[in-house]
């Protein structure tokens, strides 16, 4: 592979940079999508072995409440340390997890 160091033509960069948007976008929405998937799985798992909604709500409550609160915490991390690695670190919790 021959690595080229002269400048990309404005349309090249510009076909690279709307080429990784699609690929950045459509991975975020399969995460997001497979997240959602595994909340509604967890509720159904709760209510099938207790036969409680209640509980199927309350862990419900609980993953969102977690959700929220690493929302918080992530946020004012990445205003100090940057967006990258934070967003590094939580796709390697994610994949750990």
């Amino acid at each position: 592979m021959k690595i080229s160091l002269q400048p990309l033509a404005p349309s090249e960069l510009s076909r690279i940079v709307r080429r990784n948007t699609l690929l950045l976008w459509a991975g975020q929405a399969l995460t997001i999508i497979s997240f959602q998937i595994n909340v509604l799985i967890a509720a159904l798992a709760v209510f099938q072995l207790s036969g409680h909604s209640a509980l199927s709500g309350l862990v419900l409550g609980i993953i969102w409440s977690g959700r929220i609160l690493v929302s918080y915490l992530s946020g004012s991390l990445i205003d100090k340390m940057g967006r990258r690695p934070i967003l590094i670190l939580g796709g390697i919790m994610a994949a750990i997890s």
